[in-house]
């Protein structure tokens, strides 16, 4: 209950820092593995955080709301694929990163940004770093980092701490050869 408030006066006090003539957003979801994703000027994304946590499984109540058909096993880094195999489950989260970066960047506009926060990864027996692989998919769909940011934050969960990370990628104007 208080969570929705909290919500609901944010987005009044957002709304009203608006300037006047601003044009309204379109704002809308999907699948960022989508290969053929609407254009775009912004994308802001905190992808899933490899083996943390089994997202769909927590987002269920909002899949019935909304009446979305997502299947369980389409899941970017859930947990319990690295319980069963985490080699594998390493090979997929990097394809699905490579995969997600490519299709977003593809139908960005000329000059757009991608804004993106994620996480390390923890596992039983190590840690799963998420930087380097965001950066190198990024590069590899042709975009060109702006700015990055990496903070240590208290895992309260695991009782220990993980790396955060954020960072600013552009789609140049002009893309080089």
């Amino acid at each position: 209950h208080k969570k929705a408030r909290e919500l609901g006066r944010r987005l009044e006090a957002l709304a009203e820092a608006v300037p006047e003539g601003t044009p309204a957003a379109e704002i809308g979801w999907r699948d960022a593995r989508d290969p053929n994703p609407p254009a775009c000027d912004l994308i802001l994304t905190s992808p899933p955080y490899p083996s943390t946590y089994d997202y769909l499984r927590l987002q269920h109540l909002r899949h019935v709301w909304f009446g979305d058909d997502v299947p369980y096993n389409a899941e970017i880094g859930a947990r319990q694929d690295w319980r069963q195999a985490s080699r594998r489950a390493l090979q997929q989260w990097h394809q699905d990163s490579a995969a997600w970066m490519k299709a977003v960047s593809k139908n960005l506009a000329p000059g757009g940004h991608i804004l993106v926060v994620i996480g390390d990864g923890i596992t039983p027996s190590s840690y799963i770093d998420t930087s380097r692989p965001t950066e190198e998919s990024a590069k590899a769909a042709g975009l060109e980092s702006v700015a990055r940011a990496s903070v240590e934050r208290e895992d309260h969960a695991r009782d220990t701490r993980r790396w955060e990370h954020a960072f600013a990628f552009r789609k140049p104007v002009h893309p080089t050869s």
